[in-house]
């Protein structure tokens, strides 16, 4: 796929939810006797350090920062790739000297080099500028809600440039330790491989690619692993916490069938989102990445808040079922 960086802005629009009789909390919308317990329950919550991922480069680490809260959509996408071992010996298939360098999108299957299998693109969320060593979704020209897995690192201030094309590059992370290792490879020469990957279909991205020269004398790719610490219990959203939006996220999913996710509150596996992990969530709410080790000890308020939101929701559910509607 061939990425676009130069093409014209557009301002991207916030929503609102107008459903009656319900609210948005969290990018989840929720009947609202739900919600007044979710927003109850967000009253206690602080600020955290967002959830820490790691370039694990042939030059050294690089830990990144991601804005969970910023970004959500866009840093629970970056997860999922991560946690479905996609970001494995990734390619930094471009590079441009002091502006970007990028990856995400291809990848040696042990083999041959491949495209990154690609979900459904994500909604833009730019909210934060193209600074120096910021992370941001690379996406399809012309397409503010494109960004699928590539994703890049500004060399410099380019806030002037990318805040206005194409809606705003979202950024959702911050080079936080390794800022080195990414001017390193910005500044290696690059090379127009098109014709060298061809006749894959994505060859035509392959025209500025950077490679370093070993010892050896022979050049080589520059590649990478994300990694990022093992979702906790409860931590639906992987942002590093078990909180209010994880709730958000067990509530609008409570009690529907089907191919269900650790993402929509399954953390049973069982396909069904239900009162066991309504316990799980439960008996981990509070927990921090930050905090001790195990997660700190949930607080008898917020179990009984817990608690009381489930009875509301299977109150609400068979209120619904009796009158022969449901929940959406």
């Amino acid at each position: 796929m061939l990425v676009s960086l130069w093409m014209r802005a557009a301002a991207g629009p916030a929503g609102d939810a107008q459903c009656r009789g319900r609210m948005l909390i969290g990018g989840v919308d929720m009947p609202r006797s739900l919600a007044a317990v979710v927003l109850l329950l967000s009253l206690a919550a602080g600020a955290r350090a967002g959830t820490e991922v790691t370039l694990e480069t042939m030059f050294g680490d690089v830990t990144i920062e991601l804005y969970d809260d910023v970004a959500p959509a866009t840093c629970r996408n970056f997860l999922t790739y991560v946690y479905s071992d996609r970001y494995e010996e990734l390619m930094f298939h471009r590079g441009v000297s002091g502006f970007i360098v990028q990856t995400g999108g291809f990848y040696h299957n042990g083999a041959a080099w491949d495209d990154v299998a690609t979900d459904p693109p994500v909604v833009n969320e730019f909210n934060v500028s193209n600074t120096r060593g910021t992370v941001a979704m690379a996406k399809l020209g012309g397409d503010p809600d494109s960004a699928t897995s590539q994703f890049f690192v500004n060399l410099a201030d380019n806030s002037a440039n990318l805040d206005y094309q194409n809606g705003g590059f979202t950024v959702f992370g911050e080079v936080t330790l390794g800022m080195d290792i990414i001017d390193y490879i910005g500044s290696l020469p690059t090379y127009d491989l098109t014709s060298y990957f061809y006749p894959e279909p994505w060859y035509g991205a392959m025209d500025e690619v950077p490679l370093y020269t070993h010892t050896d004398g022979m050049d080589y790719f520059v590649m990478t692993d994300v990694t990022a610490p093992a979702p906790h219990p409860g931590d639906a959203n992987f942002d590093g916490a078990v909180d209010v939006y994880d709730l958000a996220a067990l509530a609008n999913h409570y009690g529907l069938p089907g191919d269900m996710s650790w993402m929509d509150a399954d953390f049973d596996g069982d396909d069904t989102v239900g009162v066991y992990d309504l316990a799980t969530l439960a008996n981990n709410y509070g927990w921090a990445a930050t905090g001790s080790a195990g997660g700190d000890p949930v607080p008898e308020p917020a179990s009984a808040a817990l608690l009381l939101a489930g009875t509301v929701l299977l109150t609400w559910r068979r209120r619904h079922a009796r009158r022969g509607g449901a929940p959406k």
